[in-house]
C-alpha cells in the first residue's frame, strides 16, 4: 500500500478547499508515483487501475487523453466505480472553463467533459464516464436507476450511452457457502497471518485485509 503525503496541505480537509486542485493532485499525483516505483523497481506496469468517484475521476481522462501514449500506461485499462452520483465535484457539480487547462490536455477533448448544465463549465464525473472503460456501481439496482432521469444527476444519457458497459456490484462480502469460525479462533489466524508477513504477533493488535 503506498499513501501520497500532502506536505503542503491541499488537502487537509476534504470536501473544502480548491477541489479541482485536490483532484488533479490525487489523480496525477498517482500516476506520477507509479512513474517512480516502477523506476525503482517497487511496482510493475499497471494492467488496470481502478477510481473511484469524482475525486479519482480524471485518472480514466488522463489514461485517454494524456498518457495513452506513455511506455507503461498506454494499455492500461480504467475500471470508475460510483457509489454517489450526486457528488460530481466543484460548485454546483462543475467547474469554470477558464480552469480546464490546469488539466493539462488539449481543448479537443472539452466535448468529452463540458457540462450539461452549462456549456462554459466541465464536469470530472461526466469526463470519467465517457473515458473509462468499465463503469461499475453499487448495486445492480442502482446501476439501473441512475441511467434514469429519476436518478441520474443530470448524466443519465452518458449513462445510458455506457449501458453495456456499466455493471452493478453489490457493496459487501459474500459469505455465503463459507464456513464462519468460533470467534475463539480468530486470534491464531490473525497471529498467523502477521507471521507470514513480518508484522508484530499480537492478537490485540487490529488486523485489516
Amino acid at each position: 500500500v503506498y499513501l501520497l503525503e500532502d506536505s503542503e496541505g491541499y488537502c487537509s480537509r476534504i470536501y473544502q478547499g480548491d477541489m479541482l486542485l485536490q483532484a488533479l493532485i490525487l489523480s496525477e499525483g498517482t500516476l506520477k508515483a507509479i512513474e517512480k516505483l516502477c523506476e525503482k523497481g517497487l511496482m510493475v506496469k499497471p494492467d488496470i487501475m481502478h477510481a473511484n468517484d469524482w475525486q479519482t475521476g480524471l485518472v480514466p481522462v488522463f489514461l485517454k487523453v494524456k498518457y495513452n501514449t506513455h511506455p507503461l500506461f498506454a494499455e492500461t485499462a480504467s475500471v470508475f466505480a460510483i457509489h454517489n452520483l450526486a457528488y460530481q465535484g466543484g460548485e454546483f457539480n462543475r467547474f469554470s472553463n477558464e480552469r480546464f487547462p490546469e488539466l493539462g490536455v488539449d481543448w479537443m477533448h472539452w466535448f468529452g467533459l463540458v457540462s450539461h448544465n452549462d456549456s462554459s463549465s466541465f464536469n470530472i464525473m461526466k469526463g470519467a464516464i465517457y473515458h473509462a472503460d468499465i463503469l461499475v456501481t453499487v448495486s445492480p439496482t442502482y446501476a439501473r436507476e441512475i441511467t434514469g432521469v429519476a436518478y441520474g444527476e443530470g448524466l443519465d444519457s452518458d449513462l445510458r450511452a455506457r449501458i453495456y458497459d456499466l455493471f452493478g456490484i453489490i457493496n459487501g462480502v459474500d459469505l455465503s457457502g463459507s464456513e464462519i469460525e468460533d470467534s475463539e479462533f480468530r486470534p491464531g489466524h490473525k497471529i498467523a497471518l502477521q507471521k507470514e508477513f513480518g508484522l508484530t504477533p499480537d492478537a490485540e493488535i487490529p488486523l485489516l485485509v
